[in-house]
């Protein structure tokens, strides 16, 4: 404080431009305490000035500036506002939005505490109102997040009252662009969120200075006066016509809190008005009301339940319009399910679409023109079971499934929702008809596409599946289209003969194409008792030892985890030569692939050791060779193999463990084979409810204790840990197990516990001194 009293500003700010990059932060962290010197908050002041560091963009826009920038807001708020204010107006919407990193978290850090001040609220918060325009973070606590929350009604984060937000809103309402009003629409979403919410607490907690405290409303109607301020402006919005969706959707969630509150007639004047403007198609109010009056109608007055159903009336498509029918009964109904007579819960928008089939099963040629509508909306909650009561209503059920495809042929860009429903209505009223539409949709070009959803809808035969064969290898349909078939059961009625044929053919097409045919062999499989597996087992066999492992063969994460299932089945045959391939085939796939990481700890190297578990020291000395003759592109990969698995999915035994003793030995003779090992091994395993000392460790220790990079290996596994708290309690439980190897009769073995738990002392000596310091900094 005294250096700060007397020196003069020139050095000063000399100093703190030029702090080395370690002390950077210690002093930041420091500086914050001294906001109740009046030269401190000078030395902000002149710091700040035009002609001085602070006075320009460069310094404020870089990484470490904008760091002592934000912890010197705190020693004086009013100069750093007034500055951060004017220099991020002086930039363009461009320069703004290539704020990013690190500069851009302090910077919003830093407004974070400004908005807290009533006195900085007006320039803080439209300078937050500028990043949140131009957002570019995905972080919840982002700029348009925090500028969202200071219109909360209730942990908003600032001192300013309502008059202030307000007043921060029409002002961006003014400028008439749809950047800002997206930011507008959030924070007023955010305003009438009536599910409580959360603040992150520190921004009250600046310097020296008091808590500073938010402001709150002393009346309900104050919050009412405030929530119609924001309709209005929602209202601006809408009528500009850009971003009408975007409102419906924020508010229409909000209805169903909103209505618990003594403000119907202002809601009802919202929402008529909305309607009036829009249109009736409002799905998140639809399914807001209907949770209202389905959930909460016990807890409301009658007059609260009167607007909820007078609003759902409003809602309502009219008989005269099919496409309001079409959006508010098919394409995007509200969810909701009745408990029926037989206790199980009816679907009430599905029973609704069933409905409207048949009442438009008289006007079908009305019905075509919607044909854009029904395949190109982006919901299509109800589509399939709209057109499938459709063909059941129908008396040509041919017609509209011709005058579909024809819609389909002309247009590449569709949800097949509709057609599968109307052939799975097919499939049902006239089976021999629904085969001759398969057929031509797998022999039409400008339909082929279409193909794998069609054949799903019913009982297909081996014929089609040979022709989805024909065009996967053709190279009319990419591989992965097969997976439609692992959905639903599609495959449940074929034969294990037939199951089997398909995935053998489709796994010879390309990689990609072998892990289709084994998610179809597993989802076959799956849940069933009635199969004999022993048709399956081999073509499962050659589908697991087929895959690859390369990331762009796979299709999904999830197909390792099937993959592995399928491995731990086929083990349980017993079946010692398949446990080779299926070794021979990993160390392959590791050695020479760029495999994920997740595969290789999660999944591969599970199998490699389940496989060493029952034929352990038959498939050892088969492919021993792999690990040491240097041709895996990727060695240093093939050691996570032998190992004992990662932390977060640590075995108790690496595969050296599961090996005769004299096996291992003796492969240690090669140097490279010692290391490879003492890699692997853990210096612990248990025995019983006891970690004891690696019985494998100590024999490898009478032979090659003398070896120091096998020492060295053994010292890395065990530095290699995990652990919560002070790490010495750790350390002095590893202590007591090496103790009794003191008095072991090999004196290379007593020699090297020794000396290993001199260094294990040495670090509980180290490990001391760092908990010492750390309470100290904690106290």
């Amino acid at each position: 404080m005294e250096w700060w009293n007397t020196s003069a500003f020139d050095r000063q700010s000399e100093i703190v431009s030029n702090l080395p990059a370690m002390l950077h932060d210690s002093f930041c962290d420091q500086i914050r305490y001294l906001d109740s010197s009046v030269n401190v908050q000078s030395f902000v002041e002149n710091f700040c000035a035009a002609n001085h560091p602070f006075g320009q963009a460069e310094l404020l826009l870089s990484k470490q500036g904008s760091r002592l920038f934000r912890a010197l807001v705190e020693v004086n708020p009013a100069v750093t506002n007034n500055q951060l204010h004017r220099v991020i107006l002086r930039l363009t919407d461009k320069e703004i939005l290539d704020i990013e990193g690190d500069v851009r978290r302090n910077l919003v850090w830093a407004l974070e505490m400004l908005v807290f001040h009533k006195s900085c609220f007006d320039k803080s918060a439209w300078t937050l109102f500028k990043f949140a325009q131009f957002e570019n973070e995905n972080y919840s606590n982002n700029a348009l997040g925090q500028f969202s929350q200071l219109f909360r009604w209730q942990l908003s984060g600032t001192e300013a009252d309502f008059d202030q937000r307000l007043a921060i809103l029409n002002k961006a309402i003014s400028l008439d662009l749809e950047s800002a009003d997206i930011v507008i629409i959030n924070a007023i979403k955010t305003a009438m969120d009536t599910h409580g919410g959360t603040r992150t607490i520190g921004a009250e907690f600046q310097g020296t200075k008091p808590e500073l405290k938010e402001w709150h409303p002393k009346t309900y109607q104050e919050i009412y006066d405030y929530w119609q301020s924001l309709l209005d402006i929602l209202l601006v919005i809408i009528k500009r016509g850009q971003l009408v969706e975007q409102v419906k959707d924020a508010f229409g969630h909000e209805i169903r809190g909103l209505i618990r509150y003594k403000l119907p007639e202002k809601l009802d004047h919202f929402i008529k008005e909305v309607i009036k403007l829009t249109g009736k198609y409002w799905p998140a109010a639809a399914q807001s009301i209907t949770h209202a009056l389905h959930y909460d109608a016990k807890g409301m007055n009658e007059e609260q339940i009167d607007f909820l159903k007078s609003w759902e009336k409003l809602l309502s498509p009219d008989e005269n319009s099919i496409e309001e029918q079409l959006k508010l009964v098919v394409l995007n109904p509200s969810r909701e399910h009745v408990k029926g007579d037989d206790g199980h819960y009816i679907d009430m928008a599905a029973e609704d679409a069933k409905r409207l089939a048949k009442t438009l099963n008289n006007k079908l040629d009305d019905l075509y023109q919607h044909f854009e509508l029904l395949m190109t909306f982006p919901e299509q909650k109800q589509s399939w079971v709209f057109a499938k009561h459709i063909v059941l209503e129908a008396d040509n059920a041919t017609k509209i499934i011709n005058a579909t495809l024809d819609y389909l042929r002309k247009h590449n860009i569709v949800n097949t929702q509709f057609l599968s429903g109307l052939l799975s209505g097919l499939n049902v009223k006239e089976p021999a008809q629904w085969k001759e539409m398969i057929e031509l949709i797998g022999s039409d070009e400008k339909l082929i596409q279409y193909y794998p959803d069609a054949i799903r809808t019913g009982r297909f035969e081996m014929s089609h599946l040979d022709v989805f064969i024909r065009l996967i290898a053709e190279e009319n349909l990419p591989s992965y289209s097969a997976s439609t078939l692992v959905y639903g059961r599609a495959t449940e009625h074929l034969t294990e003969e037939e199951i089997s044929s398909f995935c053998m053919s489709l796994s010879k097409i390309d990689a990609t194409a072998n892990w289709v045919a084994l998610d179809n062999m597993n989802m076959y499989t799956h849940g069933r008792t009635d199969l004999d597996f022993t048709q399956l087992r081999e073509t499962l066999a050659h589908l697991v030892l087929n895959v690859s492992f390369r990331k762009e063969d796979k299709t999904r994460h999830s197909d390792s985890y099937h993959w592995l299932n399928s491995v731990e089945r086929l083990l349980k045959s017993g079946d010692a030569e398949f446990a080779l391939q299926l070794c021979s085939h990993v160390i392959d796939q590791v050695g020479e692939n760029d495999v994920d990481y997740s595969d290789l700890w999660d999944y591969l190297s599970n199998a490699f050791y389940k496989a060493f578990e029952v034929h352990g020291n038959y498939i050892w000395p088969k492919v021993a060779n792999k690990f040491t003759d240097g041709k895996a592109i990727k060695p240093y990969r093939l050691i996570d193999l032998l190992g004992s698995g990662k932390s977060y999915k640590k075995r108790d035994k690496s595969i050296f463990d599961i090996l005769d003793p004299e096996v291992v030995v003796s492969w240690c003779k090669d140097e490279i084979g010692l290391l490879i090992v003492g890699r692997a091994i853990s210096m612990f395993i248990s025995h019983g409810e006891e970690r004891v000392v690696n019985p494998l460790m100590i024999q490898l220790l009478t032979e090659y204790a003398d070896n120091r990079p096998f020492l060295s290996e053994i010292s890395a596994n065990f530095s290699s840990r995990t652990w919560s708290g002070s790490l010495i309690p750790y350390l002095e439980a590893d202590k007591k197990i090496l103790q009794t190897l003191t008095e072991h009769t090999n004196i290379k073995v007593r020699n090297w516990a020794i000396g290993f738990i001199e260094n294990i002392d040495h670090q509980i000596e180290y490990e001391v001194k760092r908990d010492a310091e750390e309470h100290m900094l904690r106290s």
